[in-house]
């Protein structure tokens, strides 16, 4: 499995990722020295994170359409070309995937998790600086994309996590003023470490690259020519997409951090220091609000709480909301803003 996190802020921006492979059944690390970012155009890169033949497809295609598009580069443009262009390489990956026996590549065939992610980063026609994401996921059957985009002057934090359980990591890096007040590339560096200590599917050398005023330059690479050891099976798979933008930081304290999450579940917004999470969109829990426990999802709609265990599947759903409207008996801590405390808290 795999990271991509891409921090935004004036006209600076700065893409880093891991360096890891996974075996095609998620049984072992097939290779850390895997080129992850790659450059397609003059101070335009992409990064991905999927299953390798749609890895090599999206560099390829990106790399042709912005030769034909030509001078000057347009981000947006390409992205949405190669959208559209990546749409049918994923059909055929899915059928492939269908006959894999694993429980991993199961949930993505099904839906429960990502299927494939990409970042593309540069400049607008106009010279405006930001990131298309690209965020693909199976539903009734057929892959659909979701796309986020920023090119704004405040501070803000896309990244991709490995593992269900790393969702906590949001409330963690949103509470932490270095992560608004340390450098870009101290933060992305930071965040990298994290997201390794907490997953084995996340490693190997850091790959970093930064854009700003005066043109890119590579600040981490692989300390040799990367050439793939894989097979286009083998998978740096993602689980959901985090977006944090910068809070004001009032003698020390934070207030206001907001939080986007794309998850196979459903789109959760959040504001952590004041209501939780709300879950939007047309997944299966579309409607909920919740909060994050210690490796918990709490997820509550009405009187019921459903709780997701690191590995995204339903440990629990209980009716815990007494006749004072109060969460009762959960029967797990759960932080009321994400970072700390317990019992369960209306959101």
């Amino acid at each position: 499995m795999s990271t991509i996190i891409c921090l935004k802020e004036g006209d600076t921006l700065v893409l880093g990722t891991d360096s890891r492979f996974m075996k095609h059944d998620y049984s072992g690390i097939a290779s850390d020295e895997e080129q992850k970012i790659f450059g397609v155009a003059p101070e335009t890169f992409l990064a991905t994170s999927g299953r390798k033949m749609v890895c090599d497809f999206q560099v390829a295609r990106a790399r042709k359409i912005a030769d034909e598009l030509g001078a000057p580069t347009d981000i947006q443009l390409i992205g949405e070309a190669l959208k559209c262009e990546s749409l049918s390489c994923l059909m055929e990956l899915l059928e492939l995937l269908k006959s894999q026996p694993d429980e991993i590549t199961r949930q993505a065939v099904t839906g429960e998790a990502l299927l494939h992610g990409c970042v593309l980063v540069g400049r607008t026609a106009s010279g405006k600086l930001g990131f298309i994401a690209h965020s693909y996921r199976v539903q009734a059957g057929k892959v659909e994309c979701e796309e986020e985009a920023y090119f704004g002057g405040r501070r803000q934090i896309t990244y991709t996590v490995a593992t269900p359980l790393q969702l906590g990591s949001a409330g963690q890096f949103a509470q932490d003023p270095a992560t608004w007040t340390n450098p870009p590339v101290k933060v992305v560096r930071g965040i990298l470490a994290g997201l390794k200590r907490s997953s084995p599917m996340i490693g190997g050398p850091d790959q970093i690259v930064r854009l700003d005023r005066t043109g890119a330059h590579w600040i981490s690479c692989l300390p040799k020519a990367a050439i793939s050891l894989v097979g286009n099976l083998c998978p740096a798979t993602i689980t959901a997409l985090i977006s944090m933008q910068a809070p004001t930081i009032l003698g020390g304290s934070i207030l206001g951090s907001s939080i986007a999450i794309t998850s196979p579940t459903a789109t959760l917004t959040a504001n952590t220091t004041v209501d939780g999470f709300t879950c939007t969109g047309s997944g299966p829990f579309a409607g909920y609000k919740g909060v994050f426990a210690s490796n918990v999802l709490a997820l509550s709609q009405g009187s019921n709480i459903t709780l997701l265990s690191a590995t995204g599947l339903q440990v629990a759903s209980v009716s815990c909301i007494n006749s004072a409207g109060n969460f009762v008996g959960a029967g797990v801590a759960c932080p009321y803003n994400g970072i700390g405390g317990s019992g369960f808290q209306r959101v």
